[in-house]
């Protein structure tokens, strides 16, 4: 059982991966390099920007289900201003959908710092296991309604994640 530390705990939804949905959300590309991203619409840029440092991210593939967890290391910020820590942008990595105005990838919309994509750098904790997919239907379990959303009050959703991925969340907001 791994303990992870953290303050909020948030449901991210990083959409659908490739091939079968928006081929911006390359999952593979989030993990090898250590973010996530919502960008494309207004309200996307409020979900992007609420999960803070420290903060605790359920992150949870569309059709797919519950994929990772990991801590929010840096804050979310217009992709253009996102950079590593040797100084060096997402632009041109292996993986990374680039796109542009005709097909949606990460750097589609750059030039608007509303529009584009928000990027969050993540500290992975538990990775490639299989996906927990809930049905909406199941008593007490949390229906997602939108990018990111707080999980701190649902506590049968948590206990199902924790149990899943053999971690314990501890939080400093109960």
């Amino acid at each position: 059982m791994q303990n992870i530390f953290g303050n909020n705990i948030w449901f991210f939804n990083n959409g659908q991966n490739v091939p079968d949905g928006d081929l911006s959300r390359n999952w593979e590309a989030c993990k090898i390099y250590g973010f996530i991203s919502a960008g494309q619409t207004k309200k996307d840029y409020t979900y992007a920007r609420k999960p803070k440092t420290n903060d605790i991210l359920c992150v949870y593939q569309s059709k797919l289900g519950f994929v990772g967890i990991g801590t929010v290391r840096r804050t979310a910020v217009p992709i253009r201003q996102f950079l590593f820590d040797d100084e060096n942008s997402l632009r041109n990595r292996p993986g990374i959908i680039m796109g542009d105005r005709r097909n949606h990838g990460l750097f589609h919309l750059e030039e608007d710092p509303i529009l584009c994509e928000q990027v969050l750098k993540v500290d992975w904790k538990v990775l490639d296991k299989n996906p927990l997919w809930m049905t909406t239907n199941e008593d007490g379990q949390f229906s997602p309604r939108g990018t990111c959303v707080s999980l701190n009050s649902e506590h049968s959703t948590l206990l199902r994640i924790q149990s899943h991925f053999d971690v314990t969340f501890i939080s400093n907001n109960p």
